[in-house]
């Protein structure tokens, strides 16, 4: 994973084959972030993600899909350097798969933003 620096932004440059959800954890930590805003797009081959089936107690059915996907937008917070991760993306079928991710794996261009609200 590549690292930019851009004012106040992070941008987050992923290798095929490199985990999103633990390259945002990395960077959030190397970088000291408290708070801030996710965002992204690119293309991932495997993917981990959720639905909110309960809200007491909180219970997310889980999807592991193991295929090409365009992901046309990761978004989401990281607040009290917790991450919270949700996507929007699409199979070569044209099926939708949307919900929190868990894991996600990159495939090509897959950028993510981060814009940083508030570091130690």
């Amino acid at each position: 994973m590549e690292v930019r620096e851009k004012g106040q932004y992070l941008m987050l440059y992923f290798d095929k084959g490199e985990e999103i959800v633990e390259g945002i954890t990395n960077a959030t930590r190397e970088y000291t972030i408290i708070d801030g805003r996710i965002s992204g797009t690119g293309h991932i081959n495997r993917l981990e993600y959720g639905v909110l089936t309960n809200a007491d107690p909180i219970f997310f059915t889980k999807s592991l899909v193991e295929k090409l996907l365009t992901v046309t937008s990761f978004f989401g917070k990281i607040e009290n350097r917790e991450i919270s991760l949700m996507i929007n993306s699409v199979d070569q079928e044209y099926v939708i798969h949307m919900g929190k991710v868990f894991r996600a794996t990159a495939e090509v261009e897959t950028i993510i933003f981060l814009e940083v609200l508030k570091t130690d």
